[in-house]
């Protein structure tokens, strides 16, 4: 069994601040963030206050634009490549798969006990 259908099979919904420190780290090292993954963070728990959840906002805020900085260096690559080798038609394809892979980063909407305030500051 390969290492990283071991590590979806581990992965629980996070519910302790350190279980929510090991989710983003994974999320920042580039695990995608498929339907299911987004379920599981969505069926995630803390208790949301005092510092704690400046921190554990802090923590989710770095860990999302690290994933879109990831995304975007990516596009970014892949559209310099495209343009160096003149295959212009694929660069249409390749704006709708960095629309995709931003939309993944947006998991953070469907986490529950986030107010409506913080998501919109995300």
């Amino acid at each position: 069994m390969s290492v990283a259908v071991l590590e979806k099979e581990q992965f629980a919904p996070p519910a302790t601040y350190e279980d929510w420190l090991n989710c983003f780290d994974r999320l920042k090292m580039g695990s995608s963030v498929d339907s299911g993954t987004a379920m599981r963070i969505a069926r995630g728990s803390f208790i949301n206050r005092g510092y704690i959840a400046q921190q554990f906002q802090r923590e989710l805020a770095d860990a999302i634009t690290e994933m879109l900085n990831n995304r975007t260096a990516r596009f970014l690559k892949e559209l310099n490549m495209l343009i160096s080798l003149n295959e212009l038609s694929d660069i249409v394809s390749l704006f709708i798969k960095l629309r995709n892979e931003v939309n993944r980063c947006l998991f953070f909407c469907d986490i529950q006990f986030l107010d409506k305030t913080v998501k919109a500051e995300l």
